[in-house]
Order: structure tokens, then C-alpha cells, then sequence
């Protein structure tokens, strides 16, 4: 009888294990190359994210992951090469089927078929607040150490489920379904899985929280703003785009009963001796201090004193210039600001490749008809024609060489193809 019951409790432990190894064998490197020509020579450029495998033919990543850079391209003669691979030795080369930088998701389309394991979706029915997830994909930081097998090899992090909610992926797109969670992603993780403890995917890892600092060197670069808080998008935001692609999927068919706790260490796990030390040596670190302060003391007390007579001025902390804005004089945006942050505003009638969209009625502006930039460590504000039909003149009609950056400076107006669709940068200051 014990034997027997012995096997089931074995068999049932068996069954409630997460299964690791197929949640990484459906989680793939995605390689990007883009190849412009800037009239002399060819730039090259190479990126990667992560992807999940739908099936034999289909991966789904992130849309910055494979056309975000879209955004930023002239119109030179550029070529962006896909491919994804699951090991150094099986690279298959793939193109993008459907994007929309809306949901910042995107579906690649296979060369070849890649083997997987079976995958299924969860809907926000199916999980809840503070169930366990696990976040897979290929961080670049993990990978500076790794040989070349290594690189292939995915990262998986354990964290919760912090909320649900609607939300947006770019300034002036619409909300979309997006869940909060404390299992780290980092760049390189983009557009890979987000699954549940059964190996379900609930959503397409995103982002975290970072914010844009200025080091004392003057380079701008990206620091995390808090702890725990990162974004995925929700797998009900796809599901429909790969029903209308077409695409079979299989749905969890109910919510998945295991939950793996996140390990934590709780005080009552420690030994008995551990706290009492560790005040202890909090009392004697702080009385080091105190010591420490008497001795300066007796060194400084002349030193003060003699400063009495003469106390530095007050100064203010420097806070940082307001970023400027473009504001609307005539056209579409006449009477609206936005404000110029360290990402280009690329102004346009394809909201493929724009980010400050105009009607398609609005004929005399292109696709892609240029940039506005501004540059926060040089305090620079620079407008580029990007190879648009009608041109894009300064407010002395004099027109802008396509592909030649002009600094603009607050006051400065420009407008694209006639005066119709006029623009003017403002400081920002209020």
C-alpha cells in the first residue's frame, strides 16, 4: 500500500515540474541586418531580439524587434535581412508577413520549418494578479561572457504577475492590452514569451522601466527607473492576427492549476542567530561613525569657525532645460504641440513608417516626407527631408537637400510641400 501510494506522489511531483526545456526549445534568436547605402559605401548595422515558434513556418516577435528601425531610415536604397536562429548551426532566414507597430508585435515567416515542441495560448481569463510567470529570451548582457554556443542558449527569469491593464506602446497610438510583471527582461528580450508555469504563452515580452540620464561625459544612456517592472503584451492582442493570417494555434483549454513560488527569504528562515548579529554590528558600525565624527571634530572646529565669517553662496540646482516643441501652425496639426524628445518625429502619411501621421487626403505630403530630431546633450534641433515628393521648405522658401540635416533653432518655421502644413519650433519653456 505505501508502495503505491509512494508511485502516485512520485507520478504527481513528476507532473507539477515546469517544463523548462520545452519553453525554451520554442524560444528562438531573432538576427537583424541592415544593409544602406549612403551614396559611397554600404553601412551595415546588426541587431538581435527573441521570438517565440507558433509553428514549423511561424515566429512571433516584437515590431521594434524586426521593422521599429523603419522609423528611423531615410529613404536610401536599405535592406533589412531576417533571420532566426536555434543554435549556431541552424539559422533559417525569414521575412516579416504581418507588423503593426501599434501592438508592437510582428509575425516572420520561415525559409524552413524549425523543430518545436507543442505550445499553447492563455487568454487574461485564464491567469490572474500574482501567478507565477517565467520571461525566456536572449538579453545581450548575458551573452558577453558566453562562447559561441552559449549565445544560443536562452535566458529564463521567474517573477509575478503585478497587474493588467491598458496602455500604450508609443506616444499617440492607441491603448492596448499589456500586463506588469517582475520577471526581468532586458535588452535582447524583446518579443520573446512571457508563458505561465504549464508552458502556456500569456503574453510577448516588451520592455521594463527605464529612463534616459546624462552621465558627466555627456552621453545619454538608459538606466532602469524601478525595480520589478516590466511589460509584456497580451497574448489576446495576437491571437487575432494570426487568425486572420490564417495560422493554427491550440488555446489552453483552463487556467493552469501549478503555481511555483517565487523564491524568497523571509526572516523567519534565517537562523536564530543571524538578526541579533547583524543588529550588533549595525550598533557598532554606527558607533565607529560617532567616533570617527569626534575626532574630525576636534581637527575641523578652527576650520569652521574661521568659515563663519565668510559662507558660500547658495547655488540652485540645476534643473534641465525644458525639451523644445513643434507646434502646428497650419495643416492637420495646426494648434497642437509636441514635444521634441531624444527620438526622431518622423512626420508622414504611412503610419508604418511615421510616428506624426497625416490623412491619406493630405496629398502633398508623402509617405515619409521628413524629421524632426532633437538632440538633448547637444541641445541641437535638427529638421531632415527624408526624399519627399514635394519638398520641405524653410519659411524663406528656401528648399531642404533630402538627406541633409539643418539645425532649426526656436522661432525657426518650416512647412511641408506648400504652406498649407506649416510648422514652427518653440523653446518650451512656459
Amino acid at each position: 500500500m505505501r508502495s503505491a501510494l509512494l508511485v502516485v506522489l512520485v507520478a504527481a511531483l513528476s507532473a507539477a515540474e515546469v517544463p523548462v526545456q520545452q519553453m525554451k526549445q520554442n524560444t528562438v534568436l531573432v538576427l537583424t541586418v541592415e544593409e544602406r547605402s549612403n551614396g559611397h559605401e554600404l553601412e551595415r548595422r546588426s541587431g538581435h531580439g527573441s521570438g517565440v515558434i507558433v509553428d514549423d513556418r511561424h515566429v512571433v516577435t516584437n515590431w521594434h524587434v524586426c521593422c521599429g528601425s523603419e522609423a528611423e531610415k531615410t529613404e536610401n536604397p536599405t535592406t533589412t535581412k531576417l533571420a532566426v536562429a536555434t543554435s549556431k548551426d541552424n539559422i533559417v532566414e525569414a521575412k516579416v508577413l504581418w507588423s503593426s507597430m501599434t501592438k508592437d508585435l510582428a509575425v516572420l515567416e520561415l525559409g524552413k520549418a524549425l523543430p518545436h515542441a507543442s505550445i499553447a495560448f492563455a487568454g487574461r481569463k485564464l491567469v490572474h494578479d500574482g501567478q507565477s510567470v517565467w520571461a525566456i529570451g536572449f538579453p545581450g548582457a548575458a551573452n558577453r561572457i558566453a562562447d559561441e554556443e552559449g549565445e544560443f542558449i536562452p535566458s529564463l527569469t521567474q517573477g509575478i504577475i503585478g497587474k493588467f491593464f491598458n496602455g500604450k506602446v508609443g506616444r499617440d497610438l492607441p491603448s492596448i492590452r499589456l500586463v506588469q510583471t517582475t520577471a526581468a527582461v532586458n535588452p535582447g528580450n524583446s518579443g520573446g514569451p512571457l508563458f505561465d508555469d504549464c508552458g502556456n504563452v500569456i503574453g510577448i515580452n516588451r520592455a521594463k522601466a527605464l529612463v534616459m540620464v546624462t552621465t558627466p561625459d555627456g552621453r545619454a544612456i538608459r538606466v532602469p527607473e524601478a525595480d520589478g517592472i516590466n511589460w509584456a503584451v497580451e497574448a489576446d492582442e495576437l491571437l487575432p492576427e494570426l487568425d486572420q493570417l490564417k495560422i493554427k494555434y491550440s488555446v489552453a483549454a483552463a487556467s493552469c492549476a501549478l503555481q511555483v513560488p517565487v523564491p524568497q527569504t523571509p526572516v523567519s528562515a534565517m537562523p536564530s542567530w543571524v538578526l541579533p548579529v547583524q543588529v550588533g554590528t549595525a550598533i557598532l558600525a554606527l558607533a565607529s561613525v560617532g567616533l570617527a565624527m569626534n575626532r574630525r571634530v576636534r581637527q575641523t572646529v578652527s576650520r569652521r569657525l574661521s568659515s563663519i565669517g565668510h559662507p558660500q553662496q547658495w547655488q540652485p540646482p540645476v534643473t534641465p532645460a525644458p525639451a523644445p516643441v513643434l507646434r502646428g501652425i497650419s495643416g492637420y496639426y495646426a494648434g497642437q504641440s509636441i514635444p521634441l524628445e531624444d527620438r526622431p518625429w518622423v512626420l508622414g502619411r504611412d503610419k508604418q513608417v511615421s510616428n506624426l501621421v497625416f490623412p491619406a487626403e493630405t496629398g502633398h505630403v508623402s509617405k515619409r516626407h521628413c524629421q524632426v530630431s532633437y538632440q538633448r546633450t547637444t541641445g541641437k534641433i535638427l529638421l531632415e527631408d527624408t526624399w519627399s515628393s514635394n519638398g520641405t521648405f524653410l519659411s524663406s522658401g528656401e528648399q531642404l537637400a533630402a538627406g541633409r540635416p539643418r539645425e532649426l533653432r526656436p522661432g525657426d518655421r518650416f512647412y511641408l510641400g506648400n504652406t498649407d502644413t506649416t510648422f514652427e519650433i518653440n523653446s518650451g519653456a512656459h
